[in-house]
């Protein structure tokens, strides 16, 4: 324990030994919950900083990796799957559930009402939401090298080993696919309507998926296209050089009221350019270097970039006044975490929401957006689920848990 009512001048003031070594730690009230990685979770009383005491603990027969509680049930992830413990009972700590898994989830996508996520490179995992915001796990998809791209109703998008997978999950527990598209390398994909806009090696491809059991390509522009949004009748694209091996590249603006001939416009030059997401006249960049990058696209033969900032970022989701960075704290480029930002003046960001919100703990943490709730995969942290941050600054959003069946 640090004393920082000083932040200049941090102080330790306590500390306890555990049985192997912290992986994460959260804090409510007076109480920590650790996942002590071989000795599963530890439930510490810090009421006096100076000294420590364990209350109780749950061993478990996998690597405990990440915690997350709201003070009676806590949601433990390891390198098994998910366990839900009872811990209104500090002092005994007990199982009500357990969602095996892979432990590494990395990618999400949500239409507010279900929630895809993939665990490692084994299985896509399909989740009910609830009002509440907490997930219900329905179904498992084998990835065979797929990952989820985009949730529309109750058909999932899968992409990868040169194809477009169409897959309808309206009965969860048995998923099938319906439709497909191969000889097409997609990096990254939104469907809007009954079009599939696709970033693809060769360049932006665009895909009629009014049949979805059929999907036919009616357009494309050339280049070699990693991310894709889509505003009414315009496409923003992240191009990168042909040659180049780093992800350095332009935001493209592409004129798509005719999805059989795409029209590049204008275009605003990057650096290192990590996820994208579009709100009114507004393109949101994550950049491995410049943290959030603000695009104005009010004019689209001219978009100007009005912000930005240095820090390290992943990805990015945006709607209405606020924009979801996964990133490091620009104040401290520390731990991956979610950074709210206000961006009623897109020329001058404000972070709202940082510390409330626990560290991502991943190598490449992916963030989506979708009836008022942030999604978040972490390859360590599992799927967890916040409440958007509301219009009053600095309100705490809470955060959300995974139950196990």
């Amino acid at each position: 324990m640090v004393d920082v009512s000083q932040p200049d001048a941090p102080v330790e003031v306590g500390s306890i030994r555990l049985p192997s070594w912290t992986e994460d730690v959260t804090v409510v009230g007076s109480t920590a919950y650790v996942a002590d990685h071989t000795s599963g979770l530890r439930i510490v009383d810090l009421s006096d900083p100076a000294n420590p005491i364990e209350l109780g603990s749950l061993w478990t027969p996998a690597t405990s990796l990440r915690v997350a509680t709201d003070g009676s049930m806590a949601l433990l992830a390891d390198s098994a799957g998910f366990r839900r413990i009872a811990v209104d009972d500090p002092g005994n700590p007990h199982k009500k559930g357990f969602l095996s898994g892979s432990g590494e989830t990395r990618f999400v996508v949500s239409d507010g009402k279900m929630a895809v996520s993939m665990e490692g490179l084994r299985n896509i995992r399909v989740f009910d939401v609830r009002p509440d915001g907490s997930l219900d796990a329905v179904g498992v998809i084998p990835a065979e090298g797929m990952r989820p791209m985009a949730l529309v109703g109750d058909l999932l998008y899968l992409i990868g080993c040169g194809s477009l997978r169409i897959i309808d999950v309206a009965d969860a527990e048995n998923p099938r696919q319906i439709g497909s598209l191969d000889g097409i390398a997609v990096s990254d994909g939104v469907v809007v309507d009954d079009l599939a806009v696709l970033a693809t090696s060769q360049g932006l491809r665009i895909v009629d998926v009014e049949n979805p059991a059929l999907p036919v390509l009616v357009g494309y522009l050339e280049g070699r296209a990693r991310l894709v949004v889509v505003s009414g009748d315009l496409a923003f694209a992240v191009y990168s050089p042909e040659q180049s091996e780093w992800p350095r590249g332009t935001v493209q603006v592409v004129d798509i009221h005719d999805p059989s001939n795409p029209i590049a416009l204008g275009h605003s030059s990057c650096e290192v350019v990590t996820g994208l997401a579009v709100s009114g006249d507004h393109v949101f960049a994550s950049d491995g270097y410049l943290g959030l990058c603000v695009i104005d696209v009010s004019l689209p033969d001219q978009p100007v970039q009005v912000y930005s900032d240095w820090f390290e970022a992943t990805d990015v989701a945006a709607a209405g006044n606020r924009a979801y960075v996964l990133g490091r704290d620009p104040s401290s480029n520390q731990t991956m975490a979610v950074l709210a930002f206000d961006v009623t003046d897109p020329h001058d960001p404000v972070l709202v929401r940082d510390s409330d919100w626990p560290g991502v703990w991943a190598v490449d943490p992916r963030i989506d957006l979708a009836g008022g709730r942030v999604f978040v995969a972490g390859e360590r942290g599992g799927l967890a689920v916040y409440a958007a941050c509301p219009d009053p600054i600095r309100q705490s959003p809470g955060r959300r848990l995974i139950p196990s069946p």
